[in-house]
């Protein structure tokens, strides 16, 4: 019923997806910039300029040839360059390379997921009271909020992320085998993605909603959040493996359209993590919810279900 009530608030509240994909255009922007006339001379200085020139060339073929293996294995040997350029030369050029994590991994990462609160103030607004609320109005009213948020995230989501990152390319090797696991590899890839990604989508999933519905400051958001959403963390970590599985299927089909649906389908896709926290936060803590203009979704409360479960059980 999540995943379904969730696929339903992002129709309902579609207009946000446009708001969303403008936001997006403007903070790649920002970072593109930062990238260009900031990162580019320590690119050169560590010698990565030459392995970056890569991926345009990799993309292009893949575009051509639409060989997914050979696409795979050329990323992570890509990857497997920079991880030994950065590692080799970390102690000589350690400023630069913290540099290069702060301007390419870090700033990107928090400038992109300011999206998140915004989006959950703007759905608290619909669902609680079926009011529309500005997404612009959401940035700027909860902006020192999100921006402590975001520091806290450097500590707890975004290492999680690279963890995610960093064990899907590796186990795109599996790909390079003589045997019969290489046919597999593919499977094997995008399962280790959706459960690490899934994980750490369901553990969290209550973060951001605590905050604001409720009011709290990042860390007792942290806790509360988490807490609320505990006692139903197997039913919310089944459903955000549908949702992890949706944004993948939509993320193939937009690239099978030489990339034109990404513009639809992409911030359609941060939307519906947002719609997904937000639902899975409502849920356990039993409020109801408007799904559409015309109906709400009354959950029942946790300790409904313990009580009538305790009640069967003597029985």
């Amino acid at each position: 019923m999540m995943y379904k009530n969730s696929v339903k608030l992002v129709f309902s509240n579609f207009k946000l997806v446009w708001k969303l994909l403008i936001f997006f255009i403007l903070t790649a922007s920002i970072c593109g910039t930062i990238g260009y006339f900031v990162t580019s001379a320590i690119y050169n200085n560590l010698g990565l300029s030459d392995i970056f020139q890569q991926f345009p060339e990799v993309c292009r073929d893949f575009i051509k040839s639409f060989d997914i293996k050979s696409f795979l294995i050329s990323i992570e040997a890509i990857m497997n360059e920079i991880l030994g350029v950065l590692t080799s030369q970390f102690a000589t050029q350690w400023y630069l390379i913290l540099a290069f994590v702060l301007l390419a991994i870090i700033l990107p990462s928090m400038i992109n997921n300011f999206y998140l609160m915004a989006s959950c103030n703007v759905l608290h607004y619909y669902m609680g009271s079926s009011v529309n609320f500005g997404f612009t109005a959401s940035i700027f009213c909860n902006f020192w909020k999100n921006v402590r948020y975001q520091l806290v995230c450097l500590v707890t989501l975004l290492p999680m992320k690279l963890i995610t990152y960093y064990c899907t390319i590796k186990s795109f090797w599996l790909l390079t085998l003589d045997s019969w696991v290489s046919y597999f590899a593919p499977f094997i890839t995008i399962v280790v993605y959706v459960v690490l990604t899934a994980i750490r989508v369901a553990l969290f999933s209550g973060w951001v909603p605590c905050m604001v519905v409720k009011n709290t400051n990042v860390f007792s958001g942290l806790i509360i959040g988490t807490k609320s959403i505990g006692k139903r963390l197997p039913q919310i970590f089944a459903n955000s493996i549908g949702v992890v599985l949706t944004i993948i299927i939509i993320t193939v089909l937009g690239i099978f359209t030489f990339g034109v649906s990404l513009i639809i389908t992409a911030p359609a896709a941060f939307l519906l993590i947002a719609v997904f926290d937000m639902v899975a936060f409502y849920s356990s803590t039993g409020l109801r919810y408007y799904v559409d203009n015309n109906n709400v979704y009354a959950p029942k409360k946790t300790e409904m279900i313990e009580s009538y479960k305790i009640y069967k059980n003597v029985i």
